[in-house]
Formats: structure tokens, sequence, C-alpha cells
């Protein structure tokens, strides 16, 4: 009977612990990713001011905004200097953008002449399926 006993009070008191372990909740933060894909250079500075509501809106959670510029906004980017202050405020506000390489080509020009904080990816559209996989909320317009 006491080694009955025993084993009753080591399965009870190992349940416990057991069960305890499973019952905390994970602190990590989910951090909030977002990516905008467009084909319009004028819709820069609306994008940057949902950029800049988004993180006000989620404080620490805000993790990443990304733009992706395909079709004729990349031609725009490279020959029309107005976007230049634009493309310095998304510098200063973190935003990383992005012109299509593909596009790049359809146009015949060339990635030396872009801003140098604006990066190629191969192709804008796969990039952001890619990225929607990965859990980013994109759109696009």
């Amino acid at each position: 009977m006491k080694s009955y006993s025993v084993y009753i009070f080591t399965v009870c008191f190992l349940t416990l612990f057991s069960l305890q372990g499973q019952g905390q909740t994970s602190t990590e933060r989910h951090a909030n990713r977002y990516l905008a894909l467009s084909q319009k250079a004028q819709q820069l500075s609306p994008i940057l001011l949902a950029a800049q509501g988004l993180a006000e809106e989620d404080g620490a959670d805000f993790g990443d905004f990304q733009l992706v510029f395909c079709g004729k906004a990349v031609q725009d980017i490279i020959t029309d200097p107005q976007f230049n202050p634009q493309l310095q405020k998304a510098e200063s506000l973190g935003i990383k953008i992005y012109v299509c390489g593909i596009s790049l080509s359809k146009f015949d020009l060339e990635a030396k002449d872009l801003p140098s904080s604006v990066e190629v990816v191969d192709n804008g559209i796969l990039y952001g399926f890619q990225q929607k996989k990965k859990g980013v909320l994109t759109i696009s317009f």
C-alpha cells in the first residue's frame, strides 16, 4: 500500500509540473510586416502616409514596410526628379523601396541609374507573392 501511495504521489507531481509548462504564454513580439506593389510612381506620397499611419498605429508591433514598383513607375523613378524628395523621405522612415527587374529591362533602363536607396528584385510580382507566403501583409495598386 505504501508503494502504491508513492506511485500516485509521483504521477500527480509529474502531471502537475508538465501541465504548468504548457500553460505558459509566449512573450514573443509579433511584428506586423507590410508590402505594397504599385505600378504608378505618383502613389508614392499616399503610400508613405499609409506607412507612417501604420507605424504609429502598430507602435512596437510595427515590423517593416516594403514598396515594390513595377511597370512604368520604374521609368518615372529614374527620369522624373520630383520623386527624389519622396524617396529620401521613404528612406528616413525606414521604408524599403524596390523596383522590378523585368520592368527595368522592358523600358531599357539600368539599375545603376536608380537612386542609391532603391534596390532591384528580379520579378516584382513574384517577390510580392514570396513575401505574402512569409506572412507579410500585401496590397497591390
